[in-house]
């Protein structure tokens, strides 16, 4: 049996490397999608991963979500908002970066 810490560092490990390869993965639809420019896929990828499911996951597993936003102070959720706004502009720059390097190196 292999001891605990060892077991997490083992599951850590196996966590970044499948967030990588899905990280490398991610515009590989793109290649399949040759009847749609880029930025038609990018906006669809972008909206349903940073709008649709984190909001769809917080409605439905946390009934009362916006009553807990209600009671969250206003600095904080605007904090959090910068850096979610940071998380976006981090987004489409990652997809400027796909299409400068173009499709055949993706």
């Amino acid at each position: 049996m292999l001891h605990p810490v060892s077991y997490a560092c083992i599951l850590g490990a196996l966590t970044v490397a499948g967030g990588g390869i899905l990280s490398g993965s991610a515009v590989w639809p793109m290649k399949l999608m040759r009847q749609y420019q880029f930025e038609h896929w990018w906006f669809i990828a972008m909206l349903t991963g940073l709008v649709v499911v984190p909001w769809g996951v917080t409605l439905v597993f946390c009934p009362d979500a916006m009553r807990g936003y209600g009671a969250v102070p206003w600095r904080s959720l605007f904090t959090s908002n910068l850096w979610a706004a940071g998380w976006g502009v981090a987004n489409v720059l990652c997809g400027i970066c796909y299409l400068r390097l173009g499709p055949q190196q993706v």
